[in-house]
């Protein structure tokens, strides 16, 4: 679909009598006949051989596809002899531009056409013919936005590089301005104008494809602004930012879009806060896990995503990892859960204490006070043997956990708890006599 504003906002499109606002909505220039020549843009007024073209079947007008997508934003109509443009021409103009942006040529007619417009509104002559410096074009193009003019919206979005080559792509600073232009520019516009897809799908290119950071931080900051919470694409764009950018600032700002975009229950929004949570910046981790914690829902909710958690658990180096990810296990996991409880149990063979703590504490949330296997497993921690735990504080708390799964009355939990009365640490000793 083209990117073009609202039909509500082209009230006055069916007037043929005065100049319609497309006919100055690039240079200015009003247009009045046809040009002087046919292998020149009726619009820009520049050779028609420079860029892309696109030939209007209704009436046989040829201009630049850029030129008439911004046209089109003002008015259905031919820019040169106002014959109706149908929906499915416009359609074809959206696609040709998308299909053709990535050359150079297309970058440099949008900047003449930023420049020519910052000349027109300053008084001065247009800057076409003059070597436009980065600066001046990101200057005239946040002048379009400053003047709220959607019809540059094209014109903007071709400055972007998506899809060219390094050496071809328009220089970092006149991009960080294009990106911050659209960010201001399409909230400002209807969710129903035809362009929203288009304009997300470019900011998602350039959050996964610019070389960038600057400009890839301000395409997801851009992102959490246009995107919509739960879209799979949207968070996919994210979880890939996550897993490829080596900026730490822009995972922390993906990490953020995330929590803006996810959505309690959805497999998507927790897969990509997964992947968040193994990340190495902890800045990243706590806010995926923040976002976990908001996400899980109710206890059992999302038992699928248990399966993700014990990749984490069981392969990453960080021990704070594996024990914040226990942590949502014990939410994610239904009670007496199966899954969770094995995953949980075999992380109580953890090197790390923290690990270790975690996993006890996920036990005890998980078991029921009938649970066949919870005094057996405590019994292996508590008592001497190649399972027992070397940390007397981990000793003194399956102690604690063993006092408050067992049934009263039960005498296999008697049995562990007059043996652990043994213990070689005075607390656990007390802890096993409280427990007894």
């Amino acid at each position: 679909r083209p990117l073009l504003i609202s039909h509500a906002d082209m009230a006055d499109m069916g007037n043929t009598d005065s100049a319609s606002p497309a006919e100055e909505v690039v240079t200015g220039v009003p247009l009045l006949g046809n040009p002087s020549c046919e292998s020149d843009c009726a619009i820009c007024l520049s050779a028609l051989e420079r860029a892309s073209t696109l030939r209007l079947p209704a009436c046989g007008h040829t201009f630049h596809t850029l030129c008439l997508a911004s046209a089109l934003q003002h008015s259905m109509l031919c820019p040169l002899c106002r014959a109706e443009v149908k929906d499915p021409v416009c359609n074809d103009v959206a696609q040709r531009l998308m299909a053709d942006s990535p050359q150079e040529s297309a970058s440099s007619l949008a900047a003449e056409l930023l420049m020519d417009l910052r000349a027109r509104e300053s008084g001065s002559s247009s800057s076409s013919d003059q070597h436009q410096s980065p600066e001046e074009t990101a200057d005239a193009i946040r002048r379009a936005v400053r003047l709220g003019d959607a019809s540059k919206v094209p014109a903007i979005a071709s400055l972007l590089g998506v899809g060219m080559k390094p050496s071809q792509k328009p220089h970092p600073v006149v991009r960080l301005a294009a990106v911050e232009s659209l960010r201001s520019i399409v909230p400002a516009l209807h969710n129903f104008w035809p362009g929203w897809p288009h304009v997300r799908q470019l900011l998602r290119d350039v959050c996964t494809g610019d070389d960038n950071f600057e400009v890839q931080k301000a395409a997801v900051t851009a992102l959490k602004d246009v995107g919509s919470r739960g879209d799979e694409e949207d968070l996919t764009t994210i979880a890939q930012v996550l897993e490829e950018s080596a900026d730490s600032d822009v995972r922390i700002l993906a990490a953020d879009v995330l929590k803006a975009l996810g959505v309690a229950g959805d497999r998507c929004s927790l897969r990509v806060a997964t992947i968040a949570l193994g990340d190495r910046d902890a800045s990243v981790r706590s806010t995926a896990l923040s976002t976990l914690r908001c996400i899980c829902g109710s206890r059992g909710e999302c038992p699928e995503l248990v399966g993700e958690l014990a990749s984490l658990i069981s392969g990453h180096e960080l021990p704070e990892v594996r024990a914040a990810a226990l942590e949502i296990v014990a939410q994610a996991e239904a009670l007496d859960g199966p899954y969770g409880i094995g995953v949980a149990s075999n992380a109580l063979r953890d090197q790390s204490e923290e690990v270790t703590a975690a996993a006890l504490t996920t036990l005890r949330k998980l078991w029921n006070h009938k649970h066949p296997q919870a005094v057996e497993t405590l019994k292996d921690l508590l008592l001497p043997g190649n399972a027992q735990s070397k940390d007397a504080v981990l000793r003194c708390n399956a102690c604690v956990v063993l006092q408050n799964i067992a049934v009263r009355g039960n005498a296999d939990a008697a049995a562990v708890a007059v043996k652990a009365m043994a213990d070689d640490d005075d607390s656990v000793r007390t802890a096993a006599a409280q427990a007894l």
